[in-house]
């Protein structure tokens, strides 16, 4: 214990601890399953602001009739003189019926073996949340192509779509406000109705929007956006309440709200590709001409299959559709002006 000068009462000895071999063993981890993290997926939104409908059975494929050519009136030029006639002419809006689905093989050992079974639920919520992620995209910018459905993207999908072109180099808030007034007025001239529109964005539009400046540079004057209680102090936009990581962000001021979207592409092109670029994009539409058809929701388990290695399948799969009523319904905003948004005087902060 030392000299005589050292503290007979301090103790030098380390053995045992926490360390395992030292002591360590007989202090456990704490496993907190039913909190367990999942793998981080974003949601449906676009999906959920469509008219839901359930898929009818028995078909492959929906198809809706439309008047192609309308009739005509005009103005009879005298008595007697001829009487306007055009003749109606039909065509055909259809989609394929597309079948989603996802499988994980899984040792049966850790079905059994696990807490309660819990593995059983962690498979089964990933590949429901896989799903919906799924589901949300193919609504975004299916291709229509190897079993996808034909998505709102490209807008070269549905005759009649509406685009808005923003070119500029230097991107400024006031400006995407307008842009978005202007996707609302081509729906508005072309399709007639404004019922249900809403704009759909990716969450690095939004915040890049709604931390934007009035002023004509861009760095100067009250916010383009301000949350309730804080203003709206002339306000270009609103806050729909605390911010929100996909959903309803905010109202616009001409009444349409705005929501956020993670599967929105930020790999867009000026010219409206959904690959290959640098650009996000915006999507207007009149929602409830949007249709997303949705079978019931199937899960299966298979112990059969894999039984000679002792392993179970377990399977999710439905059946969607998805079509345009009227391809007026939608505009989208692309070009140089969607570019990876970033501060007006300091390109370091990007969103």
């Amino acid at each position: 214990r030392g000299g005589l000068d050292a503290n007979p009462f301090i103790e030098t000895r380390v053995n045992p601890n926490r360390v395992d071999g030292q002591g360590g063993h007989f202090v456990p981890p704490i496993w907190l399953f039913d909190e367990y993290l999942p793998a981080l997926r974003a949601g449906r939104i676009a999906a959920g602001l469509c008219r839901q409908l359930d898929l009818p059975a028995g078909t492959d494929n929906i198809k809706l009739p439309a008047v192609n050519t309308g009739t005509s009136v005009a103005m009879q030029t005298a008595d007697g003189a001829g009487v306007s006639s055009t003749d109606l002419t039909d065509t055909v809006v259809e989609c394929s019926v597309q079948t989603a689905a996802g499988q994980q093989d899984v040792a049966i050992q850790v079905i059994e073996q696990s807490p309660g079974q819990i593995f059983d639920d962690v498979i089964t919520g990933d590949l429901y949340a896989d799903y919906n992620r799924l589901v949300d995209r193919q609504v975004v910018m299916g291709t229509g192509a190897n079993g996808q459905v034909k998505g709102i993207l490209p807008v070269s999908n549905w005759t009649g779509a509406n685009t808005v072109t923003w070119t500029t180099s230097t991107p400024l808030g006031p400006y995407y406000n307008m842009a978005m007034g202007a996707a609302a007025s081509k729906i508005s001239y072309n399709r007639y109705s404004l019922e249900n529109l809403h704009f759909l964005g990716h969450p690095r539009r939004w915040f890049w929007f709604a931390t934007a400046l009035k002023g004509a540079s861009g760095t100067s004057g009250d916010p383009m956006v301000s949350a309730d209680g804080f203003g709206p102090n002339n306000a270009n936009a609103l806050y729909a309440g605390a911010a929100q990581a996909e959903g309803l962000a905010g109202r616009m001021p001409f009444g349409p709200n705005y929501y956020i979207d993670g599967n929105i592409p930020i790999v867009a092109t000026a010219g409206g590709a959904v690959t290959g670029g640098t650009s996000d994009l915006s999507i207007a539409a009149k929602w409830d001409d949007l249709w997303l058809f949705e079978g019931a929701l199937r899960t299966r388990v298979l112990p059969e299959v894999l039984s000679g290695t002792l392993q179970i399948r377990f399977q999710l799969y439905a059946y969607i559709a998805f079509l345009t009523r009227y391809g007026q319904s939608i505009a989208v905003t692309l070009g140089t002006g969607m570019a990876a948004p970033t501060a007006v005087t300091d390109t370091s902060i990007s969103f």
